[in-house]
């Protein structure tokens, strides 16, 4: 997808305009596409220019700010969704936490509402790049260097949003977004905080105590059997996602679903060399991945800041006379 973004707070209602009050151009471009967005322009300020790509909560659209002039993502919640309580709550979710983290690596969000049709729509920033489970699947795994680099990114964010008492409960490599930009192909974005899990809202929640969310292949054991979670459950579900980048698989990622989720709980991670013996992974970056699935949190790298300090030891990063850290390329 070309670019996946996120939601901010706020319920303004919104007018979608019909393709008939587009000009002619939008409304060649709606037919084209086959989808009845594109061309509309939502709550007077947001044109639909095109459809990036769909999901199993909504699609994503190229939009276009008209106050402004400035490109945006607009994430569209499904119309079969849009009764379901659970899916519409979600979807605020989403808006609510992306818009309240607001840091580098997380993708950001601008604005929410709700469409004259009563679909729940977002704002987001629009990305160039793919999502890092693309990336896998079109190379495979990647050179420890560039795993560690991708990762990195992504506990910055991480422990930006723990900071603010925010757990994603999600992560796996299909909501990291690989942003290309000019100094970095490979700046990491945290996506869909959609399940996420505000620490200390008590019983505000879209799911209910002992159900598990998230995808199975990258659950943390405490997350598998419905625990109580904290920041320590996604250092967990990222060293899965490191682990595969550094292999080609996940640990556990061959068995049934319940055979996985026990796995996560009480079987040994398999040894790198045994999975992927040409991969040559250096001992302490398997140490490393080691420590992050620890089977228990009191057990695990315990934040996110102590984790990319461990990354940083392993890629030589040194400070340079401005104070920014560098590193060398990883090839």
């Amino acid at each position: 997808m070309g670019g996946t973004p996120e939601p901010a707070g706020g319920t303004d209602a919104t007018s979608a305009l019909p393709a008939s009050d587009a000009s002619a151009d939008e409304a060649a471009a709606a037919a084209a596409s086959g989808d009845a967005l594109v061309g509309q322009v939502l709550e007077g300020r947001y044109r639909i220019t095109a459809l990036i790509g769909a999901g199993g909560m909504g699609s994503v659209y190229r939009g276009e700010h008209l106050g402004i002039g400035k490109s945006v993502a607009v994430k569209v919640l499904h119309p079969r969704l849009g009764g379901s309580a659970e899916a519409g709550a979600r979807f605020q979710r989403e808006a609510f936490v992306g818009g309240r983290i607001g840091h580098p690596n997380c993708v950001a969000v601008s604005d929410f509402g709700v469409a004259a049709d009563g679909a729940f729509y977002l704002v987001m920033e629009l990305l160039q790049g793919e999502s890092l489970g693309e990336l896998i699947e079109r190379e495979g795994r990647l050179p420890w260097r560039r795993a560690l680099h991708v990762v990195r990114h992504v506990l910055r964010g991480l422990g930006h949003a723990h900071d603010h008492g925010v757990v994603h409960r999600d992560m796996k490599p299909d909501n990291i977004f690989l942003a290309h930009t000019e100094d970095d192909p490979d700046f990491a974005k945290i996506l869909d905080f959609g399940i996420a899990k505000l620490v200390g809202e008590g019983g505000a929640t879209i799911t209910q105590a002992g159900i598990t969310v998230g995808t199975p292949a990258y659950l943390s054991p405490e997350q598998a059997f419905g625990s109580e979670l904290d920041g320590r459950s996604d250092l967990y579900s990222l060293s899965v996602v490191l682990y595969e980048l550094l292999t080609g698989r996940t640990p556990f990622g061959d068995r049934d679903l319940l055979a996985m989720l026990t796995a996560h709980a009480v079987a040994d991670v398999p040894p790198m060399a045994e999975v992927a013996p040409d991969a040559g992974v250096p001992a302490p970056v398997e140490a490393l991945v080691r420590d992050g699935l620890a089977k228990t949190p009191a057990e695990r790298i315990g934040s996110a800041a102590e984790y990319v300090t461990r990354i940083d030891e392993l890629l030589g990063r040194v400070p340079t006379a401005s104070g920014v850290w560098a590193a060398p390329p990883y090839t």
